[in-house]
C-alpha cells in the first residue's frame, strides 16, 4: 500500500511540474501575468485580447527576421531588404529592425487622426535607422528632422536618405534631445543600437563615446523651423528630459505628439503629469493597452502618449 501511495504521489508530482511547465510557456500563463500586473486605464476584460495581440505581433516579429536579407555588408553595417524596402542598419540590430517594421504596420505611434499629415514638418527623436522617418515621408511630411545620438545609427541614417538629404526633406540631426546644453556618455547597448542610451544602462551595455546633448528649443532655433507640426518622441528613457527642454516649441508650435512610455515604470504617470505642468491645454489621450515586455517594464499599459491641441494660435 505504501508503495502505491508513493507511486501516485510521484506521478501526480510529474503531471504537476509537467502542467507548471506548460502553463509557465502559455497564453494562459501571459494572461495571468499580465491581469495581475497591469495598468489603471487597462480594464480586466481587455487581458485576453491583449495577450493574444502580444503574442500575434511575436509571431510577426519572427516572420519579419525570417524575410530579412543582406544585400551588402560594409564594416559593422549591413544593407537588409526587409518587407517593407532596403534599410543600412547596424550588424546587431536584425532583431530590432524586424520589430521596428511591424510596429511601423501597428502603426504605434499614430491613431485615427492623430499622425503625420501631408506638408508636416517632423521631428522624429530617437529615429533609429529611419523607419519612421521613412512612413513620415511617405505620409507627406515636407520635412522630417532625424534627431539621432548613436553613431551607428547615424551612419545608417545619413546612407538610408542620401536623396533626401540632398533634396532638403531629412535633415540627420547628430545630437540627443535633453533639458539643457551638456555632454553625457553615451551607454551602448551591445544586443541593438536602440539601446544606446544616455539616460538607462541596460544589463550587458558598456560605456560609449561622449555625445551632445541639446534641447527641442535650440534645435528649433538653430534649424530655424518656420513650423513644427508633429513630434514622435522615442529616445530610451530621455523623454521626460526632452519634454522640458520643448516648452517654448510646443507653446509656439502646438504640435500633435506621440511619447513613449515603455522605458521606466514612472514613465506611464510621471510623463503626463509633465505634459499637463508644462502645457495646461495640451489634449491627452493613449494608445491601446499592449504587453510591455523590456529589461525596466513588464505590464500591461499604454504604450504611447498621444497630444495635441485644440485649434488656437500659440505664442
Amino acid at each position: 500500500m505504501k508503495w502505491k501511495t508513493a507511486g501516485a504521489f510521484l506521478g501526480l508530482s510529474a503531471l504537476l511540474a509537467g502542467a507548471g511547465y506548460w502553463m509557465r510557456e502559455s497564453k494562459a500563463a501571459d494572461a495571468v501575468r499580465f491581469a495581475w500586473s497591469r495598468d489603471s486605464l487597462c480594464p480586466l476584460r481587455q487581458v485576453w485580447m491583449r495577450v493574444t495581440e502580444y503574442r500575434e505581433t511575436a509571431a510577426l516579429i519572427d516572420q519579419a527576421i525570417e524575410a530579412e536579407r543582406i544585400v551588402a555588408t560594409d564594416g559593422g553595417l549591413e544593407l537588409v531588404e526587409t518587407t517593407q524596402g532596403r534599410y543600412w542598419i547596424p550588424r546587431r540590430n536584425h532583431a530590432v529592425m524586424a520589430e521596428m517594421v511591424v510596429d511601423r504596420g501597428r502603426g504605434v505611434y499614430e491613431s485615427g487622426t492623430h499622425g503625420v499629415q501631408n506638408g508636416d514638418v517632423v521631428l522624429d527623436c530617437g529615429a533609429n535607422v529611419g523607419v519612421f522617418t521613412r512612413h513620415a515621408l511617405d505620409r507627406g511630411a515636407r520635412l522630417v528632422v532625424a534627431v539621432e545620438i548613436s553613431p551607428q545609427n547615424l551612419e545608417c541614417l545619413r546612407r538610408n536618405f542620401d536623396a533626401e538629404i540632398k533634396t532638403g526633406r531629412v535633415i540627420v540631426y547628430p545630437n540627443g534631445v535633453w533639458d539643457r546644453e551638456e555632454e553625457r556618455d553615451l551607454r551602448i547597448y551591445e544586443d541593438q543600437s536602440g539601446g544606446d542610451s544616455v539616460a538607462l544602462q541596460f544589463p550587458g551595455s558598456r560605456p560609449g563615446p561622449r555625445v551632445r546633448l541639446t534641447t527641442i528649443d535650440i534645435l528649433a532655433a538653430e534649424l530655424k523651423l518656420d513650423r513644427v507640426d508633429f513630434i514622435k518622441m522615442d529616445v530610451e528613457g530621455a523623454e521626460r528630459k526632452a519634454l522640458a527642454g520643448a516648452r517654448l516649441t510646443v507653446e509656439k508650435h502646438r504640435p500633435r505628439m506621440s511619447i513613449a512610455l515603455e522605458h521606466e515604470l514612472a514613465d506611464r504617470e510621471e510623463t503626463p503629469r509633465m505634459v499637463r505642468t508644462l502645457w495646461p491645454d495640451a489634449q491627452l489621450d493613449y494608445g491601446p493597452c499592449v504587453c510591455v515586455e523590456t529589461e525596466f517594464v513588464r505590464r500591461l499599459q499604454p504604450e504611447v502618449l498621444m497630444t495635441h491641441f485644440s485649434k488656437g494660435t500659440g505664442i
